[in-house]
């Protein structure tokens, strides 16, 4: 069974109706105890403070390009098969039917396996700020054949409680509470090769929190997933 269910969120703080987006994933949570929410921000007007090149290049990977957006598992099932990323920006009034369809959509996905388990294990020294990341797990029989021996695991930093202003239908709001805010994708925004023995595989990472993130927030999101090829550069 699936473990858990991706939501890229694209968002700005320069997005004045970016907030309806936060409300509609909200009551997805709401919904549901099996989401990893990561909201990847990008500059609109003014410079987003949570802006990163790597939220640069996420949303050229997969073709963001509106705010409030986002891709599920990086697929919609609303459009083409083709599409990733749809809009979020519904009138409140439409929020809860809205959360309620991509629940739906997510129990569709899970009636196909995942074909490998995600385990993650981390050590923190709060001395030297550097956090070890293990991610390891069981790949089924015929993974390559199921998935693909291109799959790529990607492990992201998020945290939340981040507080920032954040502009709401023409108003600021300064001291927004922004979650799930992508810090760092630890490895590259595009993934790493697996690192396998046989029907196992085990990846590990370090990386050296900085001072200005709150260590006691942060999560970390790890998942396999298809390469996207459409060109675009990835850091």
């Amino acid at each position: 069974p699936r473990q858990k269910h991706l939501v890229e969120q694209f968002t700005s703080t320069y997005c004045t109706y970016c907030p309806l987006g936060v409300s509609m994933l909200q009551i997805l949570m709401n919904l549901r105890d099996d989401i990893a929410w990561v909201g990847v921000h990008g500059n609109m007007s003014g410079t987003d403070p949570m802006r990163t090149l790597q939220c640069d290049s996420i949303m050229s990977y997969q073709g963001a390009g509106s705010y409030p957006s986002g891709s599920f598992n990086r697929s919609t099932g609303f459009e083409s098969m083709d599409a990733i990323v749809t809009g979020l920006g519904y009138y409140e009034s439409y929020h809860n039917q809205v959360a309620r369809e991509i629940s739906s959509f997510y129990d569709y996905l899970a009636e196909t396996p995942s074909f490998a388990t995600v385990n993650i294990n981390s050590t923190f020294d709060a001395d030297t700020r550097k956090a070890t990341i293990t991610v390891d797990g069981e790949l089924a029989p015929n993974f390559d054949l199921l998935m693909g021996s291109d799959c790529k695991l990607t492990v992201y930093i998020t945290e939340d409680g981040v507080v920032a202003r954040q502009l709401n239908q023409g108003t600021w709001v300064e001291n927004f509470v922004h979650n799930g805010v992508l810090r760092r994708a630890v490895n590259s925004v595009k993934g790493s090769n697996l690192n396998r023995d046989g029907d196992t595989y085990k990846n590990e990472f370090t990386y050296t929190i900085p001072a200005a993130w709150n260590a006691d927030n942060l999560n970390i999101v790890a998942f396999i997933s298809r390469p996207i090829t459409n060109g675009a550069s990835g850091v």
